[in-house]
């Protein structure tokens, strides 16, 4: 029961940092990494991946700090079980990152 709490604990920690880490990247332009998905003459699609890069840094100080308290396995597959979770979850759910911009 108690890794079944630190899964949805540590999912909604990487939900939380995946959200932060897109308006960061909105909010500071300098720091947005993207990529052009698809452009024509009146239409751009790119595509964000602060948010990703936001994950995986909590996803690194998640195992830290269980390397730190000596509980590496647990922390590791609790912690790769939410990763699993939250990636799977904003990128085939959610249209996180995508962004389309139309020129008249």
């Amino acid at each position: 029961m108690k890794h079944v709490v630190a899964v949805l604990w540590q999912t909604g920690l990487l939900i939380v940092a995946a959200f932060a880490g897109f308006v960061t990247g909105m909010v500071v332009p300098s720091i947005r990494i993207q990529r052009v998905v698809s452009q024509s003459a009146t239409h751009i699609r790119t595509y964000d991946f602060n948010w990703i890069l936001a994950v995986l840094l909590v996803f690194v100080v998640l195992l830290a700090v269980g390397a730190i308290l000596k509980r590496f396995r647990e922390v590791a597959i609790t912690a790769t079980i939410a990763l699993v979770i939250t990636i799977a979850g904003l990128a085939l759910f959610t249209q996180i990152g995508i962004k389309d911009v139309s020129f008249s």
